[in-house]
């Protein structure tokens, strides 16, 4: 039973059964202090209910479930100080349990003899009130503010990860979204994507292949991992992007490998010990045709790839270059990536890749840069500008990848903000304007480069560099700069000239100059002093979310700052994602 949601179901069925036994009892009115003792059960409930709720919020929960409660707790107590806490709700419920079984209430707290006359209430209410007498119901009641206040201080003992200035009613059910185990398989597992694609081989002599991930957590209440969407594309113009959905799932590599011939000899046992289990890609391709058809193909194709026959499977293609793969795909192939991970099972990773029609001329991807004001001259036509609902979309899906991937190889630290978020749009006929611009999904992308071009030197990137001791975290950082520029719909380097021209002589550090002409403004202090302005444009859930990443404003010190501590993944979740994608769900 899920001992959490009873115990928190439980109470309002209680207060409601009060509420039914009143309603029941006011026609007969010649029996002595029924409304009396009703009342005061009711206000005993009622207060159970508000400090259990306060305890729970103390810990950034909102009617958790067992699960969720006993994840979050064991990020903040041992394993026995946990069990400990769940055994205490599961007294509580005990108590709560006994209590309606007092009452004779049904499920939905109405009692199984309202519908009587006012006789038999008024005789039943004397059962009742003989068998939940005034002692009996004062042991429950002290019993449940003893738990209660046990709970409380304990609760009170521990730093809470962030202010409850965020925890409004859509934060918290964000926050409870996902568990901590699931989302740590979610980044497991698209490190193993990562793994799989980098030893694959990019043998082809084009110079760099982008990768980009579709961000769809913004728009799922909940995801059992193992599914993520990928585009690829070389990088000419104008790129061809091909769609890629990766599965993961186990299976027996013997049974995935070209049988080999068949001898008189029986297998020796370094044969059968050599069957193992790896990781692998199933990789599925197809051209779009006729609209009336593609489905069905494609779900055939889904449940071939997903659900093989039992017997003579087909043998999946192994793949040795990505590029040639891709770009010499026939309808319906498959392939196959092998990858070994040591101590564990393995899974397999089913890829299917859907090639973009290359009729569909409506279809364009651009970076997020080229969508926000740039400093130069007037735009032109034909250059899109995003709503303040498509920005806000954009923000919340990069949190989450964020949350995902920050501390990957998929976000390495040259990541770059704006100029590695891919947008892909959808015009409506040749009307430049932002009514006809409808932003498909978002990726964030990756460069694979061929084995003989690749180095351990980090390319040089556009943009600014982050050089000062003020930044303590340099993604973080760069992600709130990100955030800057699709609240206030302008590239930094835009904010940056305005600053400029407004001569911002005013901002903190610089103090002492000899010089009568103030330095130039830091990026640092430039986006710092914009946060007021966040704030004022969306509000203290968005405003605290860029305060908190910019200055890295974290329970905890600095050297626990980091994605590879759960702790701090838990405190980012809270402090930022939430607060970013109810902010874009508020204005849907």
């Amino acid at each position: 039973m899920e001992v959490a949601s009873f115990v928190f179901g439980a109470i309002p069925i209680a207060l409601y059964a009060l509420d039914n036994y009143q309603r029941c009892l006011k026609p007969a009115k010649n029996f002595w202090k029924y409304d009396i003792i009703l009342e005061q059960i009711k206000m005993n409930i009622y207060l159970q209910q508000e400090q259990l709720n306060a305890t729970m919020v103390g810990l950034g929960l909102h009617n958790p479930t067992t699960e969720q409660l006993r994840d979050h707790l064991r990020l903040v107590f041992t394993e026995e100080k946990c069990e400990k806490f769940i055994n205490i709700l599961e007294r509580m419920g005990k108590l709560l349990e006994d209590m309606m079984k007092n009452l004779d209430i049904d499920t939905q707290g109405k009692p199984k003899w309202s519908d009587d006359t006012p006789e038999r209430a008024e005789w039943e209410w004397k059962r009742v009130k003989q068998s939940f007498g005034d002692k009996k119901r004062k042991e429950l009641i002290e019993e449940l503010q003893y738990w209660n206040s046990g709970l409380k201080a304990i609760v009170e003992k521990v730093e809470i990860p962030l202010p409850d200035e965020d925890t409004n009613s859509l934060v918290r059910k964000i926050q409870a979204r996902l568990g901590a185990r699931q989302r740590d398989k979610i980044r497991e597992e698209l490190g193993f994507v990562y793994q799989a694609l980098h030893k694959t081989g990019w043998t082809c002599r084009c110079s760099e292949h982008r990768a980009v991930i579709r961000l769809s957590w913004h728009n799922e209440k909940t995801s059992a991992g193992g599914n993520f969407g990928f585009d690829f594309a070389a990088l000419r113009a104008p790129p061809p992007w091909h769609q890629i959905s990766i599965n993961l799932e186990d299976r027996e590599v013997d049974r995935l490998m070209p049988p080999t011939p068949a001898t008189s000899r029986s297998p020796s046992p370094s044969n059968r010990e050599s069957k193992k289990r790896f990781p692998m890609f199933h990789i599925r391709l197809g051209r779009k045709k006729k609209q009336d058809s593609i489905d069905e193909a494609h779900a055939a194709d889904t449940a071939q790839a997903l659900h093989p026959p039992l017997s003579n499977p087909p043998l999946p293609q192994q793949i040795s270059c990505m590029c040639a793969f891709i770009n010499g795909a026939r309808e319906n192939k498959a392939g196959v990536i092998q990858i070994e991970r040591s101590g564990s099972t393995g899974n397999h990773l089913v890829v299917k890749l859907l090639r973009e029609s290359p009729t569909d001329t409506n279809s364009e991807a651009r970076l997020l840069g080229s969508l926000l004001l740039n400093p130069g001259p007037r735009r032109q036509p034909g250059v899109f500008l995003l709503s303040r609902k498509q920005r806000l979309e954009i923000a919340a899906a990069v949190t989450w990848a964020a949350l995902y991937l920050f501390g990957t190889p998929w976000f390495g630290s040259d990541w770059n903000g704006k100029d590695d978020v891919q947008v892909f749009l959808q015009t409506q006929g040749q009307q430049h304007h932002r009514a006809a611009v409808q932003v498909t999904h978002i990726g964030i992308s990756y460069v694979f480069r061929p084995e003989a071009s690749r180095d351990t030197t980090t390319p040089a990137r556009d943009g600014f560099t982050f050089q000062t001791r003020q930044i303590r975290n340099r993604g973080l950082f760069t992600l709130g700069i990100l955030l800057v520029e699709l609240c206030l719909g302008k590239t930094f380097e835009q904010i940056h000239q305005e600053a400029q021209e407004d001569d911002l002589s005013s901002l903190p550090g610089r103090a002492g100059e000899i010089s009568s002409t103030p330095a130039p403004p830091s990026v640092y202090d430039i986006a710092t002093e914009l946060i007021d302005t966040i704030f004022a444009n969306e509000g203290d859930l968005y405003g605290n979310a860029v305060q908190r990443c910019l200055r890295c404003e974290f329970p905890g010190r600095d050297v626990t700052k980091d994605f590879s501590f759960q702790t701090f993944r838990k405190d980012f979740l809270d402090g930022v994602v939430a607060p970013i994608q109810a902010t874009f769900e508020s204005c849907l």
